[in-house]
C-alpha cells in the first residue's frame, strides 16, 4: 500500500529566485521545480523513516501557534496551486500537507526507505584491509612508554594481531632516547612483536634520504624536527609515524594511554549516520577511581573494532549491518545524504572514546552540552563545579557513528594512510584539532569513524580545569589563525583528490605568509575579532536558551558574559600567551605568520614527500629502525 511506503528527505538543495517561490533541484537524480522556502523547511526537517503521514502530523505539531498562521497560508495556496482546491475539515492542514509531500517525493525531494537500501546493498565491497602497524607517541616518559607496551602488546596477542609496533620518540636527549629503545626491546621479545624505532638519529638519516631526492630541506625539516626548540613538537612526532606507514592502515596513541577497552555507558548496536546532538556524550567524575568504579573493561580486539569501518566507504559500512533496523540516520543531512547514495563518503579516520584525563585544556565545550549530557552537568552545584574542576570525564559515541570529518581527538585513532593526508602542524598544542579540520578542508568526502568503545588516558601528573572563566578565549595561537584562514579556502569543485587540494590549502597559506605584516594583520585581526563576536553571541544563545537552569548556572553565565564583553575592548593580538612571554607580543605576531608560511611550504611539498617515502620503503629503506 503506497501510505505504508516510509520516506524521508532526499538529497535536494534550495535557491532563491527573486520572488516569494524558491526553487529545489535533486542533483542526483536531475530533478528540479519551484517550491515554497517554508515547505523546503518542512521537508529537510523529515530525517527518519517515516510515512508521508506520519512526517505531515510531526511538522504540524512542532509548529507554535504564530507559525502556524503563517504555514496555514503557505499549505493552502501550495496545495492549490497543485490540485486547483483545497481540502476542508478535520485534519485539513495535515492532509492537504501528506498529499504535497506525496507529489514533490515524485521529483526527488524524499527518498523510499527501500529505495535507500536498495542503493545500499548494491555497494560493492572493498577487499578486507589489515591495519598493519601500532604507533606509539612518546617524549621523555619511559614508565609511561612501560604501561603503554604492556597493554597494547597484551591486547594484540590475546587477539591474534601480528603488528607491528612503532615507537616515535620525540626525546631530545640520548641517555633518555637509549632508555626508550631498551624498553622497547624487552616488551617486544616478551610478547614476540615486531618493533621499530624512531628517534632524531632516525629522523635525520631519513631526512637526508628525502633531500637527496630534490625535495625541499625547509619542508622537510620543518616536518621532523623542532627546529626553534617550541619545547612541544607532537605534531612532528606524528609526521614521522605518517612517513614510516606510507601506504597502511595505521592505529596511532599517545603513550600515556592504557589499552584498557570500556564501552559507552549508553551502548546500543548499530550504525548512526551523522548525529542529532553531541557526538561524544559526556559523563563527569570527581576522581579517577570514581571514573574507572563506573565503567567496566571488557576483553575486545581493539584492532578487529578499527578494521570492521577504516577505509571502507561509508555505504559499505551500512551494508554490512545484519539488520537495517540497526541504521539511524537522523542525524544526516541533504549533502551527506547524497555521498551516501553515490558511495562517495570513506572513513579516513576511527577514533575510540576516552575515559580518564579529558586531555583537554579548556571545559568550554560543556557550556554547549544539551539532552542527558546537560542533565548530568547541572544534577547539582557540586556535581556542576566538579565537572569544571576535574577532568576525569568519559566521553564516548553511545554507537558507531559516521560523521563528516571534523572532531579530531589524537589520544588514540586509526588512520587510513594508503594515499598521503594532510600533514600535522610540527610544533604547539592544538594540531590535531588542525589535522581534523584539514582533512575536511581537502576531501569533503572524508567521514570520521567515532566508536562506542573508550580507551584509558592515564598521564602521570594529576591535571585540573580553573572553574567556568577558563573557558575565556585567552588569545589566538598559530594553529587558531591557520584554522581561521583555513575557512577561505575552498577545493575547486568535483576536485575530490586529496594531495591536489593539501597542495592548494599550502598555497593558500603561503598567500597570506607572504603579505606585508600590515595588510596581513589587518585581515586576520578583522577575521578573528568577529569570531569573538560570534562567540559572545553564541554564549547568549545559550544563555537564553536555558533560561530555566538553576540559579548557579545562570550566576556563571552572566559573568562569563561581562567577561567577554570586556575582552571585545582588549587589543586582540596574533599570538598565544606562551609564545608573548618568549618573545613579546609584537615579535611573536611576526614569528606566527613565518610559520604560516612555513606550513603553507609543508603542505604544498607534503604529498611529494609522502610518495618518495612510499617509494623508499618499496626498496628496503623505512624512517624507523627495526630494533625486532
Amino acid at each position: 500500500m503506497l501510505e505504508n511506503i516510509r520516506y524521508r528527505a532526499g538529497p535536494i538543495l534550495q535557491f532563491e529566485t527573486g520572488s516569494a517561490d524558491a526553487a529545489f533541484y535533486a542533483p542526483d537524480i536531475f530533478a528540479s521545480g519551484p517550491i515554497k522556502p517554508e515547505i523546503f523547511s518542512l521537508i529537510s526537517k523529515c530525517r527518519t523513516f517515516k510515512t508521508l503521514r506520519e512526517h505531515a502530523v510531526d511538522r504540524w505539531n512542532e509548529l507554535g501557534f504564530r507559525k502556524k498562521r503563517i504555514y496555514i497560508r503557505t499549505i493552502s495556496s501550495t496545495y492549490s496551486e497543485q490540485f486547483g482546491s483545497i481540502i476542508i475539515g478535520r485534519h485539513a492542514f495535515v492532509r492537504m500537507l501528506e498529499e504535497i509531500f506525496l507529489e514533490l517525493s515524485k521529483h526527488g525531494c524524499f527518498i523510499a526507505e527501500n529505495a535507500f537500501f536498495e542503493i545500499v546493498q548494491k555497494a560493492v565491497s572493498s577487499p578486507a584491509q589489515r591495519l598493519q602497524s601500532l604507533g606509539v607517541i612518546t617524549c621523555n616518559r619511559p614508565e609511561n612508554l612501560k604501561t603503554n607496551l604492556a597493554s597494547y602488546m597484551q591486547n594484540t596477542e590475546t587477539h591474534g594481531r601480528n603488528i607491528d609496533f612503532v615507537i616515535c620518540d620525540d626525546s631530545q636527549e640520548r641517555e633518555m632516547r637509549e632508555k626508550n629503545q631498551q624498553i622497547a626491546t624487552e616488551y617486544g621479545r616478551k610478547f614476540n612483536r615486531n618493533v621499530y624505532y624512531i628517534g632524531l638519529e632516525e629522523k635525520k638519516i631519513f631526512a637526508d634520504h628525502l633531500k637527496s631526492r630534490g625535495l625541499s630541506p625547509q619542508a622537510i625539516d620543518f616536518a621532523l624536527f623542532d627546529t626553534d626548540q617550541s619545547r612541544y613538537s607532537y605534531g612532528a612526532n606524528c609526521n614521522s609515524f605518517y612517513l614510516h606507514t606510507a601506504g597502511e592502515l595505521a592505529f596511532v596513541t599517545d603513550d600515556d594511554t592504557i589499552c584498557q577497552v570500556f564501552p559507552s555507558l549508553d551502548y546500543e548496536d548499530g550504525i548512526a549516520l551523522g548525529a542529532t546532538g553531541n557526538i561524544l556524550p559526556h559523563w563527569y567524575f570527581e576522581n579517577r577511581d570514581e571514573a574507572l568504579r563506573s565503567c567496566r573493561s571488557e576483553n575486545i580486539d581493539l584492532i578487529g573494532l578499527h578494521e570492521k569501518l577504516l577505509g571502507k566507504s561509508v555505504t559499505e559500512c551500512v551494508a554490512q549491518l545484519k539488520s537495517f533496523n540497526l541504521l539511524k540516520i537522523d542525524g544526516l543531512n541533504n549533502i551527506n545524504l547524497s555521498q551516501v547514495l553515490r558511495n562517495v563518503g570513506r572513513v579516513r579516520l576511527s577514533h575510540n572514546g576516552l575515559l580518564g584525563d579529558s586531555g583537554s585544556n579548556s571545559p568550554r565545550s560543556y557550556l554547549f552540552s544539551f539532552d542527558d549530557q546537560r542533565k548530568r552537568l547541572l544534577k547539582n552545584e557540586t556535581a556542576y563545579r566538579s565537572a569544571f574542576k576535574s577532568r576525569e570525564t568519559l566521553k564516548v559515541a553511545p554507537r558507531t557513528t559516521l560523521h563528516p570529518a571534523g572532531v579530531c581527538m589524537s589520544t588514540f585513532y586509526a588512520a587510513d594512510n594508503r594515499e598521503a593526508l594532510p600533514p600535522f602542524f610540527p610544533i604547539f598544542r592544538d594540531c590535531d584539532s588542525l589535522f581534523g579540520e584539514m582533512l575536511a578542508t581537502c576531501d569533503r568526502d572524508n567521514y570520521f569513524a567515532y566508536l562506542p568503545w573508550a580507551l584509558l588516558h592515564s598521564p602521570p601528573e594529576q591535571r585540573a580545569y580553573h572553574g567556568v572563566q577558563s573557558v575565556l578565549i585567552d588569545g589566538f595561537g598559530t594553529t587558531d589563525i591557520i584554522r581561521n584562514i583555513l575557512e577561505t579556502f575552498s577545493p575547486h569543485p568535483g576536485n575530490s583528490v586529496m594531495s591536489s587540494n593539501i597542495k592548494k590549502a599550502g598555497q593558500h597559506l603561503i598567500e597570506f605568509g607572504q603579505m606585508p605584516f600590515r595588510d596581513y594583520r589587518k585581515i586576520v585581526v578583522e577575521s578573528l575579532f568577529r569570531k569573538r563576536c560570534e562567540d559572545l553571541a553564541s554564549l547568549r544563545v545559550v544563555y537564553e536558551m536555558h533560561s530555566d537552569s538553576p540559579s548557579y548556572w545562570k550566576k556563571d553565565m552572566e559573568a562569563l558574559l561581562k567577561s567577554s564583553e570586556k575582552q571585545l575592548t582588549k587589543k586582540l593580538y596574533l599570538t598565544d600567551p606562551q609564545l608573548a612571554s618568549r618573545f613579546g607580543p609584537e615579535e611573536s605576531e611576526k614569528l606566527n605568520q613565518q610559520y604560516l608560511f612555513r606550513f603553507g611550504q609543508l603542505c604544498s611539498e607534503w604529498p611529494e614527500i609522502f610518495k618518495a617515502s612510499l617509494e623508499l620503503k618499496s626498496n628496503g629503506t623505512r624512517l624507523g629502525k627495526k630494533l625486532l
